[in-house]
């Protein structure tokens, strides 16, 4: 990225050139309100990422993609009534949920050969809108005092889809780059962002992560990581804690992952709590040596909630949250995005779950939990 503060109006006016804006380079200013930057924190079962004082980070989400832009999915991010209900009722923080590389790598390439509707990274206009909604996203979690984990988001691949099939990856990550390099140096300076590198990159055990993969992300997490020094970036990110091969678990990825020349200090390993095996030995077998932090978890079956996929519960507590919350790991939580989905889904089943079975972690107002106004 080119330094405008150095290099002066023959930069701006080659950018011009370019076709790129001087808006699309810009950095995201601190504001008086930023959280402090997120922190690792050794408790008895092991390391997880906290808040800048040493508080789990409980997340929502906010989803961020071209199409819910053009159709009004995603208008809530807007929404002041939206944040304040999430703030309102126990969470301080938010995955934000950049999905245009997960539907540019979906759809049926006969019927959809670029992909599903996505923002493309080499046309202005287009990453201005992506921009925006990535600012508003940052400022509305800054003015409600809340965290942002900004998320890269295709399932099962990171590389640049080759449309022979849907959901098939070629070898190469230019639109994984481009994203960072427009994103990275942006919030750099907001100290409640941190970075999610990619989401489950890889399908789907740790027993498949290959050394391949590992360098991979070590290219783009050097990127991002001259880009910006001092943020929090999460890596990994597993979509399942079990691991069918008894030889090799998230530690034993992570151990690689480190091998690579990543010390760990300010990073972490993400990790989704889909197929668990029921337990959550391997997870508190990887917080022993690295921090953690759960960056996505969904409903289990069995109690109303329709979802793309359950989460299997893990030693005896019916919500991960439960589980999570025992052992001390910061979580965000999918489906709950949007008005909705928060109210039915979070306010109204999870919550009266956590006041029943003694884990609810905040105390709520005399009126009890605040809803959304109609």
């Amino acid at each position: 990225m080119i330094n405008l503060l150095k290099t002066g109006f023959p930069a701006l006016l080659a950018l011009c050139f370019l076709g790129v804006s001087s808006s699309a380079t810009a950095r995201s200013a601190p504001k008086p309100k930023d959280p402090p930057r997120v922190t690792v924190v050794r408790n008895a079962q092991g390391l997880s990422v906290r808040t800048g004082k040493g508080g789990l980070l409980r997340g929502g989400a906010a989803w961020v993609f071209q199409y819910g832009r053009k159709t009004g999915a995603t208008k809530y991010i807007h929404d002041p009534d939206y944040w304040k209900t999430m703030k309102n009722n126990g969470l301080n923080a938010v995955r934000l949920i950049a999905f245009d590389p997960w539907q540019r790598s979906h759809g049926n390439p006969a019927q959809y050969p670029q992909g599903y509707d996505h923002a493309d990274l080499d046309n202005p206009e287009e990453v201005a809108g992506l921009l925006k909604d990535l600012d508003a996203v940052v400022n509305m979690a800054s003015r409600h005092g809340m965290y942002v984990l900004l998320n890269y988001h295709d399932t099962g691949g990171y590389r640049d889809p080759d449309r022979k099939e849907e959901g098939s990856y070629g070898p190469t990550m230019e639109y994984l780059k481009k994203f960072w390099t427009l994103v990275a140096p942006r919030y750099k300076d907001r100290t409640h962002v941190f970075y999610e590198l990619v989401n489950e990159p890889v399908k789907w055990y740790a027993e498949d992560y290959k050394e391949e993969h590992l360098n991979d992300f070590k290219v783009v997490y050097d990127l991002v990581r001259r880009h910006a020094p001092k943020t929090h970036i999460v890596l990994l990110s597993f979509a399942n804690t079990h691991s069918y091969n008894p030889n090799v678990s998230m530690l034993t990825v992570a151990e690689k992952m480190r091998a690579t020349g990543i010390d760990f200090k300010n990073e972490s390993v993400g990790f989704h709590v889909y197929n668990t095996g029921g337990t959550s030995k391997p997870i508190v077998e990887l917080m022993k040596r690295f921090p953690v932090i759960t960056t996505e978890q969904n409903f289990p079956g069995g109690i109303g909630i329709v979802t793309d996929t359950d989460s299997v519960s893990m030693d005896g507590d019916l919500m991960g949250v439960q589980t999570m919350e025992r052992l001390g790991i910061s979580w965000f939580h999918w489906k709950i995005e949007g008005r909705e989905n928060l109210k039915n889904n979070y306010i109204e089943k999870l919550l009266p779950d956590a006041r029943a079975k003694g884990y609810l972690w905040f105390k709520p107002s005399a009126s009890g939990t605040m809803g959304l106004k109609s």
